[in-house]
């Protein structure tokens, strides 16, 4: 800071000289002033709309700030103490930050606006490179119809799909999921900038035009985490064996008992495909589960 001054009025009355002095007495820098405007006030019995009064019409502090990048002095003027205060942190959040002039300052946001256009360039070449390479064949069974959701749900929306499908307790292994999709680099993840959380995610127009989700065959390893069979998950499906112990003419054809590893949810309002096998033992396979869930979905006609 360079070439302080302060600047009075010639309209100004003589009697507000004297208070405009005091006001603006500082030590050191003009941001360590020595009079704060309650001791003003309290010295020449006045109120503070009376000082804003005589302060700000009749009177200004100038100052330059030196700019370390192209080595210039920029005019600054403030015309109270809060203005003053305002203005430093304005142009130096801190003590560490290096003053810039405002010609420095646009240039800096314009080359961060380059580069920032640059990284995203190199991001959507990144995501088309994954859509040449169907990078998705690669996935696991979950993560791969994590991929087909993302495409059509937000992550609210998946969130609420997951969270009812796997459980709360399943939670984290979307997000680890969404983590995963990311490394394929077929989508980007919006996190909070401090605590990395997931926020959203973003896919590529070219992802959506060429995935297309086929169901793969059924296959487990023991060295694998297990994958959720999603047209399963809400699906109710259990065989119905003949009744061989029928003694009378009302008793049921088919009986039997069944036992589900875990929780069928059947949703209320949600349309739901039923289909029914007849085995060659004479037994019969019932399946019912969500329509949205079939590839593609069957049309059922009125009867």
């Amino acid at each position: 800071m360079k070439n302080i001054q302060l600047e009075i009025s010639k309209e100004c009355p003589e009697e507000y000289i004297e208070i405009i002095k005091d006001y603006w007495k500082y030590e050191g820098t003009p941001f360590d002033f020595i009079n704060k405007p309650k001791k003003i006030r309290d010295k020449y019995t006045i109120s503070q709309q009376d000082l804003n009064k005589i302060i700000k019409p009749y009177s200004k502090l100038t100052f330059y700030f030196h700019c370390t990048s192209c080595n210039s002095y920029e005019f600054q003027e403030v015309r109270s103490q809060s203005a003053c205060v305002q203005k430093l942190r304005e142009i130096k959040p801190s003590k560490f930050d290096e003053f810039r002039c405002e010609h420095c300052e646009n240039q800096m946001k314009i080359e961060k606006l380059k580069q920032k256009e640059q990284d995203r360039k190199k991001m959507i070449a990144r995501l088309e490179k994954a859509v040449d390479e169907q990078r998705w064949e690669e996935l696991k069974d979950f993560e791969y119809k994590l991929l087909d959701h993302c495409i059509s749900k937000d992550l609210a929306e998946l969130k609420q799909f997951y969270g009812t499908k796997l459980g709360k307790d399943q939670i984290k292994r979307l997000f680890r999921g969404l983590y995963i999709l990311e490394e394929f680099e077929l989508l980007v993840l919006k996190t909070d900038r401090y605590s990395k959380t997931i926020r959203g995610y973003e896919v590529h127009e070219k992802l959506k035009e060429n995935f297309k989700y086929n169901p793969r065959p059924y296959k487990n390893s023991i060295d694998e985490e297990p994958e959720i069979d999603f047209d399963q998950l809400d699906a109710l499906k259990f065989l119905l064996p003949v009744n061989r112990t029928k003694l009378r003419p009302d008793d049921p054809r088919y009986a039997g008992r069944t036992k589900f590893p875990k929780r069928i949810i059947i949703e209320p309002n949600v349309e739901y495909s039923f289909a029914l096998w007849e085995r060659s033992n004479g037994s019969l396979y019932l399946t019912l589960l969500p329509t949205d869930d079939i590839y593609p979905s069957p049309r059922v006609s009125p009867l």
